[in-house]
């Protein structure tokens, strides 16, 4: 049996030919083969093993397609045959008994693992097809006696080039699929795909190293991490991760994920296990299994998609639940503006991590610590439409009278609208995580090393927990509530508690709503040139890339809306004008970054809850247009068209810099002006000589285009920076579909030395 699953390995390796780049120097006499080639390592293994030999002395031939008599060589060679035993005997007119592969083939006739050709050949010099690789190793399989006799062709008919698979191999595909030996790419077969020596050469390099891990014994105890549960949903077209646990006893055995037939072993270390794919899944409108195997009862998760995952991440606004909106709707008379839906079938999946779940944890799990949780901690699991419904409906007194908000169990507002709004408009499934941190300043969100380097925390030595140090900042707009103290915010813990136990995950992209607790955190209180909010949340995201499931993702923030002090004296305002402008920098410094511009949905004077505006259905509905029309989808709208215009650029063009050109992106058909008094653009500013004053002479000057001119040098510009400026009243460009220019400012450091 080791030998047939050895042979396993090296046929499921040359059929997925998943090349893995490897860095190494070429350690062989062969001058054709390169440092640093994603087969270099293979070469020099095989080399260095006697596995393979070069075309010649000094030549490997990497690019030299594998024929059939080669493989047949393989077979023979992998069943320990005695070639003397074949030796001097052909089945085939085509095979002369002198040929060095004679008895190879002959062998592999004699035991039925090839029949030859229709035509009574072999084909001996015939590069090999992956169909014909398929038949080689069912053939070998029942040699071996493996029961192969039960196949279901069916397996394979989602395959886009299904109906290309040759008649008499679509068994023997069939069997391969099934047993997750032969796996496609982008979903399909490629039958008539043919294989180099290099490929080769790596596949014979995974057979000798496979072959002890593929007879490695089945670990105990095997747990999966909380992340995952029946009705999840796994990000398609990316590398697929299952991981957990097991006891150290248990280190070196094996624990096999089983997906869509397709198969990921897993090797226990140091109590940890994780199962990666070498394959990718589309994405299907059809649940799926999920199995985990090990010495114990296998692990099931049912009704699991491939789709899309998004993170929905922030502060109270991303907390704040479909069950406070449709509330606050119906408070303030505007259920006509929208209904929230819950049709069940729906293919969308949703998953809450809220920072209310870890918030009583003590000693090195305390919120602050450096402690990284290594699995999650959730209350319900990942939820289908129908859960979120009931979760939405449910009387949550009993918890509420234990101190828990009921908010603690309903979805997010931003994150189950959004994705509703997608499944509207494409049938790709739709999954959201979500991870709140109320009233929680950027550093909640940062891991341990960014923390350290940002250097804005205070330390209790006795608890090692982590607080947020705030510059004490008084200002007039501070509104009614006191100024965040640092006892009141811990650090890290949204990514150390929340986000961390989940970072395997591979996702489509991340919406953010967050950073109303770092008005101060801005170039505008800390200084020119310092690192502020835009800066901070550019390196977070850059990190966040680099450690996630994987690394080209896009990044899609909810730009503030206006916000008024009003008179309550129970107001909940914070000035969130100084962080929306710095919110406008992040899309010159951070690849593939969309900001949702806010500036039109909220212009309530007299709502006493402003830090929380009633308006996440209008966020979310541009936010989903967006998502469609920068993601994977075959959609209508276009970016252009769909978001606001975005400052991306400035030019002088006078040697006293007093006049300035700035340039826009997704403006549509062109920028638009929307002041009717003819006086200029409201809501853009300049600084001169120290002060910001109105650019009252600004003009659209070209589609994208917008010129500033002052009478003295402009040291800075910005726009939409009131915390109460209302669109298009007090800030009035948009682009062509009337959506608002989101808020930006800009220092012109090179004045500084001037």
């Amino acid at each position: 049996m080791k030998k047939l699953l050895s042979l396993m390995a090296l046929v499921m390796a040359l059929l997925t030919v998943m090349l893995v780049a490897t860095s190494a120097a070429n350690n062989t006499p062969f001058t054709d083969v390169p440092d640093n080639s994603w087969y270099t390592e293979s070469v020099n293994y095989c080399y260095a093993e006697k596995l393979m030999n070069g075309s010649s002395s000094t030549t490997f031939a990497p690019n030299m397609t594998v024929d059939r008599s080669q493989v047949a060589q393989v077979l023979a060679n992998m069943s320990e045959y005695n070639s003397s035993d074949y030796a001097g005997k052909t089945s085939f007119p085509d095979v002369k008994t002198t040929d060095w592969f004679a008895p190879a083939i002959e062998w592999a006739k004699q035991n039925n693992v090839t029949s030859g050709t229709d035509k009574g050949t072999f084909e001996p010099k015939k590069a090999v097809t992956r169909e014909q690789l398929a038949q080689f190793m069912y053939n070998y399989a029942a040699f071996a006696g493996v029961d192969n006799s039960t196949v279901d062709t069916a397996v394979i008919d989602s395959f886009k080039d299904v109906t290309t698979v040759s008649s008499w191999a679509k068994k023997a595909m069939a069997w391969n699929v099934a047993e997750g030996i032969l796996t496609g790419s982008n979903n399909n077969l490629m039958p008539k795909k043919t294989a180099t020596r290099a490929e080769l050469a790596a596949i014979i390099e995974r057979f000798d190293k496979l072959t002890s891990e593929n007879t490695k014994e089945l670990a105990t105890g095997v747990t999966v991490s909380g992340a995952f549960t029946d009705d999840m949903m796994l990000q398609r077209d990316e590398k697929c991760s299952v991981w957990g646990w097991a006891p150290d006893s248990e280190n070196g055995k094996s624990v096999v994920v089983e997906i869509n037939g397709k198969k990921a072993e897993a090797v226990v270390e140091n109590g940890e296990w994780k199962a990666v794919f070498a394959e990718t899944f589309p994405y299907s409108t059809e649940p799926t299994v999920i199995t985990v195997k090990s010495a114990g009862d296998d692990i099931v998760f049912n009704n699991v998609l491939f789709g899309d995952v998004y993170y929905v991440i922030g502060q109270s606004n991303v907390y704040y639940s479909i069950r406070n909106l449709a509330e606050d709707l119906e408070r303030k008379k505007l259920t006509h503006e929208y209904q929230i839906e819950f049709d069940h079938t729906k293919n969308l999946r949703f998953f809450r991590n809220s920072n209310q779940y870890h918030r009583f944890n003590v000693g090195d799990r305390a919120p602050g610590t450096t402690t990284l949780y290594n699995d999650a901690e959730v209350w319900s699991g990942w939820q289908t439409v129908a859960e979120v419904e009931t979760a939405f409906h449910k009387n949550y007194i009993n918890e509420m009278l234990a101190g828990n908000p009921a908010d603690t169990y309903i979805f997010s507002a931003l994150g189950y609208i959004t994705a509703y709004e997608m499944s509207n408009e494409t049938d790709v499934p739709i999954g959201v995580i979500e991870i709140d941190a109320s009233g929680f300043p950027l550093i909640a969100f940062a891991p341990n090393e960014l923390a350290d380097k940002w250097g804005t925390e205070i330390v209790d030595e006795k608890t090692g927990i982590h607080y947020w140090a705030i510059t004490d900042v008084t200002t007039e707009e501070t509104g009614y509530l006191p100024l965040i103290t640092s006892n009141a915010l811990t650090s890290r813990m949204a990514y150390n508690q929340q986000l961390y136990p989940l970072i395997n995950f591979s996702t489509a992209g991340i919406w953010w709503y967050q950073g109303e607790s770092d008005w101060t955190t801005t170039e505008e209180y800390r200084g020119v040139g310092t690192s502020t909010f835009a800066d901070q949340f550019t390196e977070l995201m850059q990190y966040y890339r680099s450690v996630m499931g994987n690394d080209d993702f896009p990044v899609y923030m909810i730009e503030f809306p206006s916000c008024f002090k009003g008179t309550s004296p129970n107001q909940a305002y914070i000035s969130t004008g100084s962080v929306r402008t710095e919110q406008g920098k992040i899309p010159t410094m951070l690849d593939d970054f969309y900001l949702v511009s806010s500036g039109d949905f909220f212009n309530d004077f007299y709502w006493e809850n402003n830090i929380h505006p009633y308006i996440k259905h209008k966020q979310a509905m541009r936010l989903s247009k967006m998502v469609l029309a920068t993601g994977n989808y075959d959609s209508k709208y276009d970016i252009d068209y769909v978001a606001g215009p975005i400052f991306v650029s400035e030019n002088f063009t006078d040697n006293t810099f007093t006049t300035v050109d700035l340039k826009f992106d997704h403006v549509g058909d062109g920028l638009v002006n929307h002041d009717e008094e003819g006086i200029g653009i409201w809501g853009l500013e300049v600084l001169v000589n120290g002060e910001w004053i109105e650019a009252s002479g600004a003009q659209i000057t070209a589609n994208d285009t917008v010129t500033v001119t002052a009478d003295a040098r402009i040291d800075g510009v910005r726009y939409h920076r009131a915390t109460d400026s209302t669109f298009p009243t007090w800030a009035t460009l948009s682009n062509s579909e009337n959506i608002p220019c989101a808020a930006f400012v800009k220092y012109f450091h090179k004045f500084e030395n001037l």
